[in-house]
């Protein structure tokens, strides 16, 4: 009789253990979960804040070069000189030139 009290408490216990380990994994999971919503608040927070940044950094920069005209002269070194005047076949008098401007395009002189 004393064997099966034995037996039966150490089964008991057993049930016990069991009982408490799984309830454990539970509140494991939940406090998981429940960090894992809140880091996920704070970095939604923290990258709302990053592109509001973000935006008011381009609109201050945009104002900048208006104002300084770093705009003006990022465009300007994009600008590539006209290439020279290539000679006439023939030589024209200074100051004349083939157009007339009474409709005889192209005339030569």
């Amino acid at each position: 009789a004393l064997r099966e009290a034995v037996a039966r408490a150490g089964l008991e216990a057993d049930e016990r253990l069991q009982a408490s380990m799984v309830n454990a994994s539970v509140e494991v999971s939940r406090c998981i979960a429940d960090a894992d919503a809140c880091a996920e608040d704070a970095y939604g927070g923290l990258h709302a804040e990053l592109h509001s940044a973000r935006r008011d950094e381009d609109q201050r920069g945009l104002h900048r070069e208006a104002v300084t005209g770093l705009r003006s002269a990022r465009r300007d070194e994009r600008f590539q000189r006209a290439p020279r005047r290539r000679a006439l076949p023939f030589d024209l008098p200074a100051g004349d030139t083939v157009f007339t401007g009474v409709g005889t395009y192209g005339r030569k002189p």
